[in-house]
């Protein structure tokens, strides 16, 4: 079952818990994170304008509407309401990691790893934080550190497939290919169908010379997404050792349509 698959799934139970009890506002910063994930900007409206309705000092509602904002990219409204949550309840871990990532997504780094310190202090097993400190480090190109917090993550939630993609980048831009691909593996041993860890796996095959792999990967990709843009690999290394089924598989993949 791939991501979209499982937040899919979480939706409809969600959705029926909620039914059921309308007026419990406990969880549905989670139910409303999961209409964030799969970018259903009216469903997680109606539920932040429901939760205004029934629950205005709930911090759970503000996060709702904090991240109704965040969908459509309004950072800094998304980050009035997230802050308001906190004002609600000091001690939301949540409401932390969402801010860090608002203030991540905007580069500003030090905000960021404030409210992802503040989160971790609050609870050590809340992954999310990890993982957005890792990211911070990773775009800051302090690969070590980044290690230490998305192994740290994985700890906690080694069923997560996007923590096993980050750490696999992280190596790949340390040149530790081998260690890499294991990686890239395991992410994709739990979601077959995230093509953006395909096209990691293949770049990383590229990179240790294993050229009938890469391509095979690269066509798996093209079946995958085969209305999306060309997919931006480059191929002077494969054109070097290029046999005609090479040259086959590389039309197929810069000239789809």
């Amino acid at each position: 079952m791939c991501i979209r698959d499982r937040y899919q799934e979480a939706e409809k139970y969600f959705a029926e818990a909620y039914s059921i009890e309308p007026y419990r506002s406990e969880g549905v910063e989670y139910y409303s994170t999961c209409l964030w994930h799969l970018k259903k900007n009216v469903e997680a409206t109606k539920l932040a304008s429901d939760l205004l309705a029934k629950a205005f000092f709930s911090p759970e509602t503000w996060v709702a509407v904090g991240n109704c904002f965040s969908m459509q990219k309004e950072h800094e409204n998304a980050l009035k309401f997230f802050h308001r949550a906190l004002q609600l309840n000091p001690s939301f871990s949540y409401a932390y990691t969402l801010c860090g990532h608002e203030y991540a997504y905007n580069e500003d780094f030090v905000k960021a790893r404030k409210y992802y310190d503040q989160a971790i202090a609050l609870d050590l097993r809340h992954y999310n934080a990890w993982w957005g400190l890792g990211n911070i480090f990773y775009k800051q190109e302090k690969y070590d550190r980044a290690l230490d917090n998305f192994l740290k993550a994985i700890s906690i939630n080694h069923r997560c497939p996007v923590l096993y993609s980050y750490l696999g980048m992280t190596l790949f831009a340390k040149g530790e290919f081998a260690e890499a691909l294991r990686y890239f593996d395991n992410s994709e041993m739990l979601d077959p169908n995230n093509y953006l860890n395909r096209f990691q796996k293949a770049n990383v095959l590229v990179k240790l010379d294993r050229l009938e792999q890469a391509l095979k990967e690269l066509e798996k990709l093209r079946q995958q997404i085969p209305k999306e843009a060309p997919i931006p690999v480059s191929y002077t290394h494969l054109r070097a050792h290029e046999t005609p089924e090479h040259l086959v598989c590389r039309l197929l993949l810069e000239k789809k349509k």
